[in-house]
């Protein structure tokens, strides 16, 4: 795949995730929607993998955007986020005063941590961004010991206009970023050089989620996303993808034991 610079901060884009403008795309009825599909994607992923267990340790790699906060926290899990500078704690402060989480300031392709050192390693908002996305799920496959969570916006959905109608979108949200599209593959590929295996997809919206933004009614998305579904049209061209990948220990242990349910593929 063709690399290029993609945003200002080529290997750090959680830098522009975390400011309060960024946030601001999740704020009202539609912003809060978005954020509540996000987390049953993610709350399915981690049961899927783990059942109800509680108190595993989590890493959000680039999450000052603070989205998996509340999550980890109702899961009952040990949340660590990783940001590329000091000024991503803007949205996450108070979480870490009140020592809910860990925040450790690093560079997204050298984390400061032990090979297997987390159960879930998070990534979201950062990929379709990255230059250098292949080295970013190097280091996310090292610390996990288990599962890792990516998203990105595919290839096969209505993403394939963004160029098109991208004058558009940045006037309806403003404060938009070009990013790179990804065929399920392209990520399956890089996961699978290092023998991980892919147990898990979500697709979230047929429809792009800056026309539900222009709409502005979480009613009527709803109510169309629910017909896409129902119709198999989200399941065929929906996006952005979150996929779960896990490490090849896991999956060994999968074959000899058969106690797992980790062999769950495809969700709505």
């Amino acid at each position: 795949m063709q690399n290029f610079v993609v945003t200002d901060f080529p290997d750090s884009p959680d830098i522009e995730s975390s400011t309060s403008g960024y946030a601001s795309r999740f704020s009202g009825k539609v912003g809060q929607w978005f954020l509540a599909v996000q987390d049953r994607a993610t709350k399915k992923a981690i049961k899927a993998h783990f059942g109800d267990k509680k108190g595993l340790t989590v890493a959000d790699v680039g999450g000052g955007h603070g989205q998996n906060v509340k999550l980890m926290a109702n899961l009952g899990h040990h949340l660590t986020i990783v940001g590329s500078h000091s000024s991503e704690t803007t949205q996450i402060q108070e979480a870490i005063n009140k020592g809910q989480i860990e925040y450790v300031e690093s560079s997204l392709l050298e984390l400061p941590f032990a090979d297997h050192s987390f159960d879930v390693v998070i990534c979201y908002r950062v990929l379709s961004h990255m230059h250098s996305w292949e080295r970013l799920c190097d280091e996310l496959m090292r610390v996990s010991n288990t599962l890792v969570l990516v998203d990105y916006p595919n290839k096969r959905s209505v993403n394939v206009f963004t160029n098109l109608f991208f004058g558009w979108k940045k006037r309806v949200e403003e404060n938009t970023r070009r990013y790179r599209l990804f065929s399920d593959s392209d990520v399956s590929q890089q996961f699978q050089k290092r023998r991980w295996q892919g147990t898990f997809i979500y697709r979230q919206y047929l429809f792009p989620m800056a026309l539900h933004r222009l709409v502005g009614s979480r009613t009527l998305s709803l109510c169309f996303e629910n017909v896409a579904k129902i119709l198999g049209l989200t399941f065929l061209l929906g996006s952005p993808a979150i996929a779960g990948f896990v490490c090849p220990e896991m999956i060994e242990l999968v074959l000899q034991t058969g106690t797992s349910s980790i062999h769950h593929k495809e969700v709505n």
